[in-house]
């Protein structure tokens, strides 16, 4: 008997310690002492793994476990312990049901969780939970959290109304209680706003939000989520036509991503590189990064592109483009070679060859010019515009899309300067 008591007081000094390395870990996250704790707990798993089964396995410590595996969401999801981190949420959120700040803490990690592996009910019932909690127990950055991830729920779900509600009220809470500036989960709100604006076609705004967040992490030291944000500023560069931009955007962001081996983050990184190479005609580097992709994903645990309806459609436009590009056999063929790369080769173009040159947005030619201004699949859409069709004809014809082909027109009549298709169609046929 006092050989356990022993042991039982050896280990939760040990909980305890790591207890308190956890919460200052979180405490400094976003900031320059962010990779220094990425590395240091990279080695932990088994201390923290024995923390937490103290804290599962001894009467009246749940709670306590559940403080700890909230505080743990950096390692849970910014490296790759995903699963790990669902198993411990899901033990410690069964044992300690009753309300409390740890509880609401727990749930919106858990919704996270299972938004990144593509497990949507579980996150919508968690994030609910979460601010059903928060409201009982008066926790004002719980609500808040579960809040955004109830608006990143909707967005997977393509509610994107709702989403933008959501993410309206998690924004203008973190910015009231100041957590904006010293939270890295709060500024994935900025990050789901401008996500939203890209998809309405308002890509200024999304710019400035990426830049504020940008400025936020850049002032803080959080180079973590200043991938996100780069990652982001990439894919409205991509959707707005500049594929050099967004091209340099994703590399930056997946050099971040990298340094922290973060694969949700380097999946979404090669995702943007893929859909860059397709948009300027290397149909064949496309095919190997989606299937480089594939790896990560399985890694997570979870669904392509984390099972979110508006990546899927890129995802899945990408992929459709590649195929009719290469032809069926030749797409898995490169996609397969895709399966074999590293992470890091995967992004890279390989040493004998150079990137291939991205078309930017280009002044429109003067009369009798013949000079091309738009992209390789611009120049499709034209014509298929001088041919009468609709947007929703273009879509089926390239199989893209339609959100896609309507972009598409919104870019080509804005490069041209015009305002109508029947303009756009005397362009086809004055530059033939």
């Amino acid at each position: 008997m006092a050989v356990r008591g022993e042991e039982a007081l050896l280990r939760r000094r040990h909980r305890d310690y790591y207890l308190a390395v956890v919460k200052q870990a979180d405490a400094e996250w976003c900031g320059p002492q962010q990779w220094k704790w990425w590395q240091w707990f990279q080695s932990q798993n088994p201390n923290l793994w024995a923390a937490l089964d103290f804290c599962c396995t001894e009467p009246g410590q749940a709670r306590t476990g559940l403080l700890l595996t909230g505080a743990l969401w950096f390692h849970w999801i910014g490296s790759a312990f995903v699963r790990d981190g669902r198993y411990w949420l899901d033990r410690l959120l069964a044992l300690s049901r009753e309300p409390s700040q740890e509880r609401a803490r727990a749930l919106w990690v858990r919704s996270w969780i299972a938004t990144i592996q593509g497990d949507l009910p579980n996150a919508e019932r968690a994030s609910q939970e979460a601010i059903e909690v928060a409201d009982h127990v008066g926790d004002r950055a719980a609500k808040a959290h579960g809040t955004n991830w109830l608006g990143w729920h909707a967005s997977f779900c393509g509610d994107m109304t709702r989403a933008s509600e959501l993410a309206e009220q998690a924004l203008a809470e973190f910015r009231a209680t100041g957590q904006l500036s010293t939270s890295s989960p709060a500024l994935a709100s900025v990050l789901l706003l401008s996500l939203l604006h890209i998809e309405r076609g308002n890509l200024d705004r999304a710019r400035e939000l990426c830049a504020e967040g940008r400025s936020i992490c850049e002032r803080a030291g959080d180079k973590w989520m200043l991938a996100w944000m780069r990652w982001n500023l990439g894919h409205a560069q991509r959707v707005a036509g500049d594929f050099q931009a967004a091209e340099e955007e994703a590399r930056a962001a997946l050099r971040l991503k990298h340094s922290f081996d973060d694969p949700l983050g380097t999946g979404m990184c090669l995702e943007e590189l893929a859909l860059v190479a397709i948009e300027s005609g290397d149909a064949e580097r496309a095919a190997r990064l989606f299937g480089a992709i594939e790896q990560l994903w399985k890694l997570m645990g979870g669904s392509p592109v984390i099972n979110s309806s508006y990546y899927l459609r890129w995802h899945r436009d990408g992929e459709s483009q590649a195929k009719k590009v290469l032809g069926d056999q030749a797409y898995e063929k490169a996609y397969r070679q895709g399966t074999q790369l590293g992470n890091e080769q995967a992004g890279a173009h390989p040493p004998s060859e150079q990137a291939p040159a991205t078309p930017t947005r280009a002044k429109v030619p003067a009369a009798g010019s013949a000079l091309p201004v738009l992209t390789r699949r611009e120049q499709e859409v034209a014509k298929l515009v001088a041919q009468g069709l609709s947007n929703k004809d273009i879509s089926e014809a390239l199989v893209i899309s339609q959100r896609t082909a309507e972009t598409h027109v919104e870019h080509i009549l804005s490069k041209l300067g015009a305002t109508s298709r029947v303009q756009i169609a005397t362009w086809v046929r004055d530059h033939p």
